[in-house]
């Protein structure tokens, strides 16, 4: 190393003795092998290289400048990597623990945002390649930003023999993701559907496993994936589908098959849609039909004798299946309410009849998302108050820790859309009450997993209001303490937007052809870029404007439309009717797709205004605007 590089990694290894941050104790010296080789990954079943005794006195310890990180560097006798503990943002502490085995890395514990605690763990080489993200902090794994349909098989195996509702949560599609899928009609709302009795399956098939003894994951069998294209019936983008999919294990008495039904990729994870449920040993044909594809023909498949859930239990979840058909076949919302309020009932029986305290924690969640999503739906106002009176048995009997906030913040969520809701609402005032109501929460659950998302709604509601250093100062907060959460994408999305203007903008995106839209080609005039959605009536009032415009100022003015419907096919249609003489960007994902994040969008229409030399005039401008700001950029 040269010179400067030695000085600095001597510096930043003094500094972590020190104050005592490469490891849980302070060291008075510089660490030997020994101590380094304690440290264990956190998460477990990680197969490294430990050394016995003897080999450890072959073993050595240095600093190294590894790329443009320095830190402590493990080796064995023959000069094969065993450790690394490495500052890579230079704040001389250590946030990187690497861990090897025959010579490759395989694991990694990372604390990405400099706090002292780790929160991402991944895996290498012949390891695999997964990457889970642990929200709280408290050494579980929320969600998966990585992991492989093997992985997935791996992991739900797992959930279903240690009855881990939380490993299995961390699998499932969520709704925000499901969002991005683009799925309409009968094909989403069976995805929806069958969401929600997945909790449900799963305690009935993890009582099963329960006899099993020790399981381990043997093998993956899915077959081809199957590809689902987008259609007009159909998802608005390619969705690549495992359909009964099958994990192999070995128990003591020999092998059994798992069915883990359907998969879906997402970004580079594949997630669960079905619930992990044990097959029969003997069956030939799978006990789950299709969820994306047209389901084949199966017969049933016997249960395993193993232990049954209770009889009061099953006698539940029948009711609930048969409430479930007929809120879907009710015709009126009094109907509907009504058979939401069973439902609710029916779902707090099954917390009441399940005997460890993480059943009815997922219970109560269950319950929580469900009277949330009804409430928000119109068709069950009573929600709202039967969230309260949750929210008020967790605070006093919390069943784990973030539960409390877990429900508080989808009571919030359900009262401020029952607000929305109200005859003669008043915006202003429910606007403000919701922003007092997120603050409050913050303070009281800080670094709860729904803390991210409560501000970014606050950020969205201090916009509303204009008030935009508040706005700005939620946004950054988002990304300094949640810098991995989708919200902090948006957030710096929001950010780049509200200090656009001055700046040069730069935006580039797919057009319906294939092709690809570039502002760069616009300049040297004054351009739109309006952001917008079919369903949006303001957004058409402006557009009548812009088309007026586009007429009287010709080779001076441009507009550039991003159009954010979620179906491609809503756009293709309005096109058909308004025939808009300007080209539309336009990607998957509606409000969460990649140019709505760029900058931050959360309401339509939201319209910018770019001078000839590209940069941002005003980033927000109204229809009746236009005019005069044309005018006073062309004089």
């Amino acid at each position: 190393m040269k010179k400067q590089t030695v000085l600095r990694a001597i510096a930043f290894l003094v500094a972590m003795i020190a104050l005592g941050q490469f490891c849980p104790h302070s060291w008075a010296e510089p660490p030997s092998v020994v101590q380094t080789l304690s440290l264990k990954p956190i998460q477990p079943g990680v197969e490294i290289d430990t050394p016995t005794e003897e080999e450890i006195a072959n073993c050595t310890i240095s600093a190294e400048k590894i790329g443009d990180y320095v830190g402590w560097v493990v080796k064995d006798g023959r000069g094969y990597v065993l450790r690394r503990f490495l500052d890579t943002n230079r704040d001389n502490r250590v946030d990187t623990r690497c861990y090897f085995r025959n010579g490759l890395e395989v694991y990694r514990d990372i604390d990405s945002d400099g706090d002292g605690k780790i929160d991402q763990f991944r895996w290498f080489t012949t390891a695999g390649g997964k990457w889970g993200v642990d929200t709280n902090q408290d050494g579980i794994i929320d969600r998966w930003q990585r992991i492989s349909a093997e992985e997935v098989a791996d992991e739900a195996v797992r959930a279903l023999t240690e009855k881990n509702s939380v490993r299995l949560r961390a699998l499932l599609l969520s709704p925000n993701e499901l969002k991005l899928l683009g799925l309409t009609g009968p094909l989403a709302q069976e995805v929806t559907n069958t969401l929600q009795q997945v909790e449900a399956q799963f305690q009935q098939s993890a009582a099963k496993a329960a006899a099993l003894g020790k399981v381990k994951w043997v093998q993956f069998s899915g077959h081809y994936p199957g590809l689902l294209p987008a259609s007009p019936d159909g998802p608005s983008q390619d969705l690549l589908v495992y359909e009964n999919a099958i994990a192999f294990a070995e128990v003591e008495r020999g092998t059994i098959q798992v069915l883990l039904g359907t998969l879906v990729q997402v970004g580079s994870a594949w997630r669960l849609v079905t619930a992990p449920q044990l097959l029969d040993e003997q069956s030939a044909v799978l006990a789950q039909n299709n969820v994306f594809f047209k389901p084949p023909s199966v017969e049933p498949v016997q249960a395993l004798d193993t232990q049954q859930v209770s009889e009061k239990m099953q006698q539940l979840l029948d009711e609930l299946e048969k409430l479930e058909a007929a809120a879907q076949q009710a015709q009126t919302l009094e109907q509907q309410a009504a058979l939401n309020a069973k439902r609710a009932e029916i779902i707090e029986a099954l917390e009441a009849e399940a005997s460890r305290p993480e059943d009815k924690a997922m219970w109560i969640r269950q319950l929580a998302d469900f009277l949330t999503a009804f409430v928000q739906a119109g068709n069950y106002p009573d929600g709202a108050k039967r969230l309260a009176v949750l929210y008020a048995r967790v605070v006093k009997n919390p069943l784990d820790k973030d539960l409390p906030a877990y429900v508080r913040f989808r009571q919030l969520t359900a009262e401020y859309a029952l607000a929305l809701q109200q005859p003669g609402v008043k915006y202003d005032e429910v606007q403000k009450q919701w922003l007092a109501s997120l603050e409050q929460f913050l303070k009281d659950y800080p670094a709860a997993p729904d803390a991210a998302e409560a501000l970014l709604q606050i950020g969205i509601g201090r916009e509303y209001t204009d008030d935009i250093d508040a706005a700005k100062a939620a946004y950054q907060e988002i990304i300094q303490r949640f810098p991995k959460e989708p919200e902090a994408a948006k957030a710096r999305g929001a950010l780049r937007r509200l200090t656009s203007e001055g700046q040069p903008f730069e935006l580039k995106g797919s057009d319906l052809q294939g092709g690809t839209v570039d502002v760069a080609a616009y300049r040297g005039k004054i351009l739109i870029v309006h952001f917008w959605t079919s369903s949006c009536e303001p957004c058409k009032t402006d557009m009548a404007i812009m088309k007026d415009l586009v007429t009287r100022y010709g080779g001076k003015l441009a507009i550039v439309g991003v159009n954010l419907d979620t179906r491609k096919e809503d756009l293709q249609a309005y096109l058909v009717e308004a025939r808009l003489p300007w080209p539309q960007i336009h990607e998957p994902g509606g409000l969460e797709s990649r140019p709505a994040i760029e900058y931050g969008i959360v309401t339509v229409p939201t319209t910018l205004l770019i001078d000839a030399q590209g940069r941002v005039v005003k980033r927000q401008v109204t229809g009746s605007e236009l005019e005069s700001e044309i005018r006073r950029l062309l004089q």
